[in-house]
């Protein structure tokens, strides 16, 4: 029996450690009523049972460990003891030999407040960069069996055990992280378990950050030592690559939508091209992230979408001709009606004369498999037809030289050289323009050709047994077979603004563009980003179509060139 003691204020919490105590009802908070002053014995008038309050923790040794820790306040004052019920010890059996030990104390005393918050007004990155230096050195006493350590640090802290004083044996410590905004509800999330290998090392101890982290969120640790024993450790801050990588952890499916809003408003300034509206839609993507406070999403996903875009450009230069025949092979294998040869050719063809062939081809494949399928090969067709482009452009501009070469050589008088204009305005693009609009239109097939991947990997596994996935997600079945039908046929383009067009149409049109872009970055900093995946597609098809039919919707008369 441990009594209570009738002073709280000085022993208000109670520790105990239990080991290899095989028992199902092992802890009550009970009324003592003393029978005999003479022979101390004693009974328990009422009592209720703590089993409730208990846990398993682990144990360096794989030793049965139950864990009681109870705050004697939230007793009430007619209990008097906490009673341990411990069963009969068989002789010899060292392996099953019960310990308990138990630990009585201030919690006040016994806890460390670490304050690692940096300023509260700067975002979260430049506060993980900002974040100041802090350190706490803590001397346990032997008999200490518990260390509580208040902690207020966003991202990640160094714990390192210094030294341990007592008996020349094996040594251990238990550390347990307990967050309280965690969904787990002020369970331990986790665990770390040092030894006497583990002198003078540094372990990192990684906070399960929320992205609605407030200043006020506490990190409970609690630290379990062998009463046996002395120790000093000590807790400062992690490094900055450390701190990064947690932030970065928690934040990094934050991209996805990022870097399709990006690209979405990107292609809304190529629309109506006019720099006015380029500043309108900075201003309102910067309005955005400041008050979605996405700042450090922003400026990685821009840097990612750099990166993905010179990937996407050297691919498209050193490895066309890799793609071209891989692809012939493949349908080959799968449509297995012609030679790889065949379809190789039609590859080449079907991008100017036949676009209607690989319509053809990925509806086949969607009846006969799965639609997120088509979507993954309508990210090759794209791959190629961009391809196929730059081979064009480089053809161009070779023949361009060529004939200011040969210009040069005759020295052709200026008014009688040749002028040569196309009949259709809105098909007069720049190369090059034509060239970047086209890579920022498969940038955002290819990531939105991501949420296919896991249909198609369920397909995969079930091939053997049902060729067609019939279990399809009704809003993606949909969403695939509109952005393959566009794609296939050749008409997703960003088409030039004219002076024919209707102003107000093509304004209306840019303006839901962006709007779309906005609603992406919104989704960006919303709380589980996961409830919202199922619309990215949907609203990707949606801005897809609506370029397709950009043309048609602004215009405005018809004008007869001469």
């Amino acid at each position: 029996m441990i009594p209570i003691p009738v002073d709280k204020f000085s022993y208000n919490f109670l520790s105990i450690d239990a080991i290899n105590l095989d028992t199902p009802d092992w802890v009550f908070a009970c009324t003592v009523l003393i029978i005999s002053d003479k022979t101390s014995e004693k009974i328990c008038k009422s009592g209720i049972n703590l089993i409730n309050l208990t846990r398993l923790s682990p144990d360096p040794y794989f030793r049965q460990r139950k864990t009681l820790d109870l705050n004697l306040y939230e007793i009430s004052y007619e209990f008097t003891h906490i009673v341990i019920k411990i069963p009969t010890i068989i002789e010899g059996d060292k392996k099953n030999f019960v310990t308990v030990d138990t630990d009585l104390y201030s919690l006040e005393k016994r806890t460390s407040f670490i304050d690692g918050s940096g300023i509260s007004w700067l975002p979260s990155p430049l506060k993980t960069v900002l974040a100041g230096n802090y350190k706490t050195v803590i001397n346990t006493q032997s008999g200490n069996l518990r260390w509580h350590l208040d902690v207020k640090v966003p991202d990640a802290i160094n714990f390192i055990l210094e030294s341990v004083n007592g008996q020349d044996m094996a040594v251990y410590l238990i550390i347990q992280v307990k967050e309280s905004w965690n969904s787990t509800k002020l369970c331990i999330t986790e665990f770390y378990t040092l030894t006497e290998k583990d002198i003078g090392k540094s372990q990192l101890l990684r906070m399960q950050m929320n992205s609605d982290y407030l200043a006020d969120h506490i990190v409970k640790i609690i630290i379990t030592l062998d009463p046996n024993f002395t120790y000093k450790f000590k807790i400062e801050k992690a490094g900055l690559i450390d701190r990064f990588g947690n932030f970065v952890r928690d934040r990094w499916f934050r991209l996805y939508p990022t870097a399709l809003g990006l690209l979405l408003l990107i292609v809304a300034t190529r629309m109506d091209n006019d720099n006015n509206k380029v500043f309108f839609t900075v201003g309102l993507t910067t309005g955005l992230v400041v008050y979605s406070e996405i700042y450090f999403e922003i400026f990685i996903a821009m840097g990612l979408l750099m990166v993905l875009s010179i990937a996407t450009c050297c691919a498209i230069i050193f490895s066309g001709s890799i793609v071209h025949n891989v692809t012939a092979r493949f349908l080959a294998r799968a449509l297995a009606r012609f030679p790889a040869v065949w379809y190789g050719w039609l590859i080449r063809q079907w991008f100017d004369h036949l676009p209607f062939i690989a319509t053809l081809l990925l509806f086949i494949i969607i009846s006969s498999s799965c639609a997120a399928v088509a979507m993954l090969l309508s990210v090759v067709i794209y791959f190629l037809k961009l391809t196929k482009m730059y081979e064009d452009y480089i053809e161009e501009l070779f023949m361009a030289t060529l004939r200011g070469f040969i210009k040069k050589i005759k020295k052709k008088p200026l008014d009688k050289q040749v002028k040569i204009t196309k009949s259709g305005p809105r098909n007069d693009v720049n190369p090059t323009t034509n060239i970047i609009n086209h890579l920022l239109l498969f940038m955002i097939w290819y990531l939105t050709s991501i949420s296919a991947i896991p249909t198609t990997l369920v397909w995969a596994k079930n091939f053997s047994y049902e060729t067609r996935l019939t279990t399809e997600d009704t809003t993606m079945y949909i969403c695939w077979i509109v952005l393959t039908g566009w794609g296939s046929l050749g008409l997703v383009k960003i088409s030039p603004p004219i002076p024919q067009d209707n102003k107000f149409r093509l304004r209306t049109i840019a303006m839901f563009q962006r709007i779309v872009g906005c609603i992406l970055l919104w989704i960006a900093q919303s709380k589980n980003i996961a409830d919202y995946q199922w619309m990215i597609p949907p609203i990707v098809a949606i801005s897809i179509t609506r370029i397709v039919l950009t043309p048609f919707f602004v215009k405005d008369k018809k004008v007869t060139i001469r």
